[in-house]
């Protein structure tokens, strides 16, 4: 048997054979010895060749995986996932099952039908994980999609809008004075489904910030007469002159952004940040504490995004056919407009008015806009991209571009059906009730996603719990998104500055 000392000096002997470089002074034995043996542990065994090709692989996996997923940067969002419950200092997250007294003497009494949305079912034990017997939850969610009310409804809902409004809850809540001080511009894009649409409504909804709710314009008929009267009954929610038919993956989902984007410019010179939402989406925190997380950004995006692995979706032109996105082997223009690498990230996001501005007041937007107009899914890339140029107001410019852009506006589960509590639809984890603990604590703005035809009572609870909170607050943990807002390193820019460089960054 070799000694160990043999061993060493017969692999490097074995390294210059494989690159045939001959060296006089090896030992013919050690080569033959190690042609069909290339490693050897303690005792002499051999290891197969084809095991130290499986083990290099390994190997290489997991210094990509550490590269990847274990970045500093990466970290952070690690941290803040499994720190959730530090998201409420005073951990008061049971709800309140007794009747709430309103808080406010401008508001209608917030009824006792109000506080138990769901009856029958404690949603407070559910979102502590007490054992709840299955069949109960079976029949309830039954009896609560049953009473999901038919988009056509909706239009003779509406008719009579002060019966509507009040009725449907959308006046009785308590608002404080930071909250009037620091409205809101949402945009809600739709396609289905007024019933969740409208409870997600009536969830934010507040007198002093604006709605615009887009309707895909390939929606049934009934759905766009049922949006468009429900959006009659207030003074600060509509339906946008424009809409796009809107293609998943295709340049209309930036569109429909920019369409209500400009309205809400026009309409309003108050707001101060904008959120989108989809109808399958719904709020994970109330109104003040909406308010009292993005003061702590200072006037920064809190927009996703990382270095794009690869310009595939660039290379090629795509059109659509049938209401899907097709690639049509022409090469698409190679030159980027813009002096920066192209971001990928989310589309879900929270931009500051003067972001908003910025992209519809300079060409900026509008060529970057136009450069991605036949590429597949620019929706994932264009407020990423923007947001880390040097002169985008509250962006991100000062990570490096192999560093990712944290956010906290939405939790989403992406094809993990272990974690999902639900079902996976389209690789997107839908929401169900036995989710109900983990998002009653997760840090972010907003979940996606959620069926009310699959689960409505996931659905009410959370209701239930944003009502609860809204008229008995609970301190946030403030310093967890401040420091957030820290580790991203953002950059404010003022208007003037921007208007004054707009052209710098071609």
């Amino acid at each position: 048997m070799a000694s160990n000392d043999d061993s060493l000096v017969s692999v490097v002997y074995l390294k210059r054979k494989l690159h045939n470089t001959h060296d006089e002074r090896a030992p013919p034995t050690k080569i033959t010895m190690f042609q069909d043996c290339l490693l050897r542990i303690p005792h002499g065994k051999c290891i197969n060749p084809k095991v130290i090709l499986l083990l290099s692989v390994i190997a290489l996996g997991n210094i990509l995986l550490w590269k990847y997923f274990n970045h500093p940067t990466l970290q952070k969002i690690k941290t803040y996932s499994v720190t959730q419950a530090n998201v409420y200092t005073n951990s008061t997250t049971e709800l309140i099952s007794e009747p709430i007294q309103n808080t406010t003497t401008f508001h209608q009494e917030f009824g006792d039908e109000n506080q138990r949305i769901v009856e029958a079912v404690q949603c407070s034990d559910l979102i502590n994980g007490k054992h709840v017997d299955g069949k109960t939850i079976s029949i309830k969610n039954k009896i609560l999609k049953s009473r999901i009310v038919p988009d056509s409804a909706f239009s003779k809902l509406a008719n009579n809008c002060t019966e509507f409004v009040r009725e449907r809850g959308y006046l009785n809540k308590p608002i404080t004075g930071e909250e009037r001080d620091f409205p809101l511009a949402y945009g809600i894009y739709i396609y289905k489904s007024v019933n969740q649409v409208e409870q997600l409504l009536r969830t934010i909804y507040r007198p002093h910030n604006i709605y615009c709710i887009h309707v895909d314009r390939k929606s049934p008929k009934n759905i766009i007469e049922a949006i468009q009267n429900i959006a009659k009954c207030f003074d600060n929610v509509f339906v946008p002159r424009r809409v796009a038919r809107v293609t998943w993956c295709s340049i209309e989902v930036v569109r429909a952004e920019l369409y209500c984007q400009s309205e809400l410019l026009s309409r309003n010179n108050q707001w101060r940040y904008y959120i989108n939402l989809s109808g399958q989406e719904f709020p994970l925190k109330t109104n003040l504490e909406l308010v009292q997380i993005l003061k702590q950004y200072d006037g920064k995006n809190d927009v996703f995004s990382k270095l794009n692995p690869t310009i595939v979706r660039q290379r090629y032109r795509y059109v659509v056919v049938k209401n899907t996105m097709k690639n049509t082997t022409i090469k698409h223009n190679p030159v980027m407009p813009l002096n920066s690498p192209i971001y990928k990230g989310e589309l879900h996001v929270a931009l500051t008015r003067k972001f908003v501005e910025f992209i519809h007041h300079t060409d900026i937007g509008r060529v970057w806009f136009t450069w991605l107009n036949d590429t597949l899914c620019p929706d994932e890339h264009y407020y990423q991209t923007l947001n880390r140029l040097s002169i985008a107001p509250g962006g991100d410019y000062r990570l490096n571009s192999s560093v990712a852009a944290i956010a906290v506006t939405r939790s989403k589960l992406w094809s993990n059906k272990k974690a999902c509590n639900g079902t996976i639809v389209r690789d997107i984890c839908v929401f169900g009730w036995k989710a109900l603990p983990k998002l009653s604590k997760r840090p972010e703005l907003f979940a996606n996603k959620f069926h009310d035809n699959f689960d409505s009572l996931v659905l009410n609870c959370l209701e239930e719990v944003i009502n609860n909170r809204t008229n008995n607050p609970v301190e946030l943990n403030l310093e967890f998104y401040r420091n957030i807002s820290i580790a991203k390193s953002w950059n404010a820019v003022s208007n003037a500055d921007w208007r004054g460089r707009g052209n710098k960054v071609f």
